[in-house]
């Protein structure tokens, strides 16, 4: 005997709700400058849907990593906690500095992390995300 519930109608709901149960966070969309100078600041506009029937409780922080290209260097920048909360729909906006990037051509990867590193990074629900929860959402080019 396993622990998948049993065929039928009162299955169907059972499978449902345990699908849907907790939080199921995706990103709709992420909007920054394509291009811009190192060391200004930009706004970056994000739009959030939890799939799920609870929001996090967790002060869960978004943030966007750039990933130079041909060299590797990752900078971190911290978007806050965007999802902390999340019922249904959401917009968010950041003004972000940027003065830890160097001129160059970055992927741009969004992720969701505990701060406190205890728990594991969190799985969007995104297709193309990492085995990281990471998902690419764009390049820039800093001059």
């Amino acid at each position: 005997m396993g622990c998948e519930p049993p065929d039928g109608p009162p299955a169907l709901g059972l499978r449902r709700a345990l699908a849907t149960a907790g939080y199921r966070i995706r990103a709709r969309s992420v909007s920054l400058p394509t291009r811009f100078t190192g060391g200004s600041r930009i706004v970056v506009r994000t739009a959030w849907a939890n799939h799920g029937t609870a929001p996090t409780y967790d002060p869960w922080e978004v943030r966007l990593t750039f990933v130079r290209r041909g060299g590797g260097r990752r900078v971190v920048v911290p978007l806050g906690r965007q999802v902390t909360g999340l019922i249904g729909l959401a917009q968010r906006n950041a003004r972000v500095g940027t003065s830890r990037l160097r001129p160059g051509r970055y992927d741009v990867l969004l992720s969701v992390i505990d701060p406190t590193g205890y728990s594991a990074p969190m799985r969007l629900a995104n297709l193309g995300s990492t085995a990281d929860g990471a998902c690419r959402v764009g390049a820039v080019a800093v001059s």
